[in-house]
């Protein structure tokens, strides 16, 4: 099947208010991952929890709006926060399910080519640091 996002307002202070969903039809891969600072010679307690979820800018009007969405987010200073859900179900499977309550975007990359009819994007999102032990990895179970 493929990846959905979906981005609601996060609980408590600074969650932002407009939500967003991303669907199959617009993502194109998702990737997870746990950073620690890479100078440390023992587990560190600084731990990030980052997911770069990258896709296209399609050719027509729901999806240009709720990526639109998305680069409005971005911007968003004084309540950064979402919560925000990303699935990858296939076969029937939903083999993973990342639960950030309180995301915030890094970096938010559109892309054009003239030649090209769609563009593209990049968006990479991180749970707030103090909230990071509240990330929920799931999956295995059915769609």
């Amino acid at each position: 099947m493929g990846f959905s996002v979906k981005a609601t307002t996060a609980s408590g202070s600074g969650g932002y208010g407009t939500g967003f969903e991303l669907n199959e039809d617009v993502i194109t891969s998702v990737r997870y991952k746990t950073d620690t600072p890479d100078d440390e010679n023992s587990r560190s307690n600084d731990v990030s929890a980052i997911i770069t979820i990258t896709g296209t800018l399609p050719q027509n009007e729901a999806d240009l709006q709720e990526t639109k969405k998305v680069a409005i987010w971005s911007l968003e200073k004084k309540s950064p926060y979402l919560n925000i859900v990303v699935q990858r179900v296939s076969a029937g499977l939903v083999m993973r399910e990342y639960t950030f309550p309180r995301a915030f975007c890094v970096d938010y990359i559109e892309e054009f080519e003239e030649d090209a009819g769609n563009g593209k994007f990049t968006l990479i999102i991180k749970q707030e640091k103090k909230d990071v032990e509240n990330v929920k990895i799931e999956g295995g179970y059915g769609a």
